[in-house]
């Protein structure tokens, strides 16, 4: 029964349709028809309608393909008829200068040593009083000397004493043993890269001639006295490390006694480019540094 509120319809009338996706009803309760959406292209001048093309133009859809690549332009060369790169010039290292190396192990007692512009052969030697184990390979040099027992201690010979004139076509890499009673070496009319004395080498006498960069002396603890002569103008730096009893360097006044560690350098050191640098160990009695006299460099 119909709703007293409800608008009186005609025979065959169908209800009006919603806007959408609701179903209408077409008199039939066993059917049901879905209306078509809205265009959403319908306000959009010139689109088309949905599913259609512009109405200015054909499809869009599928894509045109791409354009086919061009050929490659006919002025380039083959790759094996191209001129060769340019040579470029050599880098090359530095060279590494030469170096002589003497080396000297075990008990050495007391040794001297000169270079001698004279000596055509590496080195020249003579050994006091027996001739030690020599192992010469190129551009360097081993002795070895035996070392001698006295109450349990092992130590060097007071007795044993080399000589060695040393060539000055190189430079030398010097390195004498711990426990050599005392070292006399004149330099002067060659060069040194580098000099190492060791522990308890007695008296140290050393003059050197002109170096090349720097050049480190260190001579090890328990010496007695040192004593280096180089040419007048040389920059050189002293360290200390440990007990020494007095340090002087040229004409400037005794420093001492020192402890721990203490340096003697003197204004342009740090910019000179060929200079010494000497280290010595504690438990020596006393370092002097100087110019040689005038008048005898080289001689």
């Amino acid at each position: 029964m119909a709703d007293a509120t409800d608008p009186p319809q005609a025979d065959g009338d169908a209800p009006a349709a919603s806007s959408g996706t609701q179903p209408a009803d077409t008199g039939d309760a066993g059917s049901w028809e879905f209306l078509p959406a809205p265009d959403p292209l319908a306000d959009v001048p010139g689109a088309g309608t949905w599913g259609q093309a512009p109405s200015d133009g054909p499809a869009a859809w599928p894509p045109a393909p791409p354009p086919e690549a061009s050929a490659p332009p006919t002025d380039l060369l083959p790759i094996e008829e191209m001129p060769p790169e340019p040579a470029w010039p050599a880098i090359e290292a530095p060279p590494v200068e030469p170096v002589a190396t003497l080396r000297l192990v075990g008990g050495a007692g007391r040794v001297e040593l000169r270079t001698d512009p004279s000596v055509e052969e590496l080195y020249r030697a003579s050994y006091e009083p027996g001739q030690p184990d020599v192992v010469m390979e190129p551009d360097r040099v081993t002795v070895r000397y035996a070392l001698h027992r006295l109450f349990g201690r092992v130590r060097a010979s007071e007795e044993s004493r080399s000589r060695f004139a040393l060539s000055t076509r190189l430079p030398w890499d010097i390195g004498v043993p711990d426990g050599a009673t005392g070292l006399d070496a004149d330099l002067a009319s060659g060069r040194i890269v580098a000099l190492r004395v060791g522990h308890g080498g007695g008296l140290v006498r050393l003059r050197l001639g002109r170096p090349q960069g720097t050049v480190p002396v260190v001579i090890g603890g328990g010496a007695r006295q040192v004593i280096v002569f180089r040419p007048a103008g040389v920059m050189v730096r002293v360290a200390t490390q440990g007990d020494v009893g007095r340090v002087i360097v040229d004409t400037g006044r005794p420093l001492g006694p020192l402890s721990g560690s203490t340096t003697v350098e003197p204004p342009g050191y740090a910019a000179a480019e060929d200079r010494y640098d000497i280290t010595v160990a504690g438990g020596c009695e006393a370092v002097h540094v100087s110019t040689v006299p005038d008048g005898s460099e080289g001689s």
